[in-house]
């Protein structure tokens, strides 16, 4: 069986020392040495693989088997789901006389490239999800599986939309008490002056509402990653950030835009935005159009301070119009004495052609 310095000959080039062997000693008390990440990745794909029905390349196959008994030669769990004891052994020899050629990776066997090959060979197979896909969104041994898979960033946005569901309908309920709906409907009696009380009711109920619909538009964006397992943790961050940017869209959507909106659509027929708190849920979850409303708002507000651009633009044509008619009067009178010169005649009115295209 070939060394691991055979193997460091055979590609030339020695591994970091940062890194740890992926195939240890077999002399090397196994249970002090953590499990090789390539090897564990392996194994997860290859377990997902056959959960789903995949169906697994014949070399592939002769590659995990050939992989399999090297790990077991040196003590090691197969990539594979069998017992150790259903590994067949394996020799270069054996190999070498096989006669399935294309069947299985030839020549002398260099173990770190196998498994490279065998990493590669399943992480194409399991496409759209990854080893690391698998990993985040596998329960952890022992603990409860009802949510065991499912990414810290989907469960928060689930408690937070638990939490908020119901504070937002019990802020609602004691909103919509007699005290508060004197004035009219009820988010509009506090703000007509319902006191200390009604106020903090109100601002619980927008909060409440915003952070409901961000949680809301989290958990449907994560949803079809969730079912494919192909959840990358690598956008917790952007997660993070959307709900956060929903929360303030949606509070300001309810109160500093909200009395617009809700005078602004008051004439189409099917929408009727009488509650500041819809107002919130809506904002939460669509970020996007709060930003594109402020960004019109900032666009009016320039226009308005700048003016439309009509004037200057007026200016700028009066002015090209009056230099380009200076040039072609300094043109014409060399178009009369061009007379009976066609030379002449024609240099003249290149001239203008050049100025009117320049103009």
């Amino acid at each position: 069986m070939t060394t691991d310095s055979g193997l460091q000959q055979d590609t030339g080039t020695t591994l970091p020392q940062a890194l740890p062997d992926p195939f240890p000693d077999a002399n090397t008390d196994t249970a002090s040495l953590a499990t090789p990440d390539l090897v564990c990745d392996c194994r997860r794909m290859l377990r997902y693989a056959g959960k789903n029905g995949m169906t697994l390349a014949q070399q592939l196959v002769n590659d995990i088997a050939k992989l399999d008994a090297i790990l077991v030669a040196r003590r090691m769990a197969p990539v594979s789901d069998v017992a150790e004891a259903l590994v067949a052994p394996w020799s270069e020899a054996a190999d070498a006389g096989g006669g399935d050629a294309g069947q299985a990776t030839p020549g002398p066997v260099n173990a770190q490239v196998l498994l490279l090959m065998v990493h590669q060979d399943l992480s194409a197979l399991i496409a759209p999800a990854t080893a690391l896909t698998l990993a985040v969104s596998e329960p952890s041994p022992g603990k409860h599986r009802l949510m065991g898979g499912v990414p810290l960033v989907v469960k928060s946005a689930a408690l937070v939309a638990v939490v908020c569901a119901l504070t937002f309908m019990t802020s609602a309920h004691l909103l919509a008490t007699a005290d508060n709906a004197a004035a009219g409907t009820a988010l509009d009696a506090a703000m007509s002056g319902a006191g200390f009380d009604g106020m903090v009711l109100l601002a619980l109920h927008i909060f409440s509402g915003a952070a409901l619909g961000a949680a809301f538009y989290v958990l449907v964006k994560t949803q079809p990653y969730l079912v494919k397992r192909s959840y990358d943790p690598r956008y917790n961050a952007v997660y993070i950030a959307r709900f956060i940017t929903g929360v303030i869209g949606g509070v300001i959507l309810a109160t500093a835009l909200g009395p617009a909106l809700k005078q602004a659509l008051a004439s189409i027929p099917g929408i009727a935005l009488s509650s500041s708190g819809v107002l919130a849920i809506l904002g939460g979850y669509a970020a996007e159009a709060v930003e594109s409303i402020l960004q019109r708002i900032v666009e009016v507000m320039l226009a308005a301070i700048r003016g439309d651009g009509s004037d200057q633009a007026q200016a700028k044509m009066t002015a090209t119009q009056a230099e380009t008619r200076a040039a072609v009067e300094n043109i014409l009178p060399d178009l009369r004495d061009a007379s009976g010169d066609p030379a002449k005649v024609q240099a003249a009115i290149q001239k203008i052609r050049t100025v009117l295209k320049n103009s």
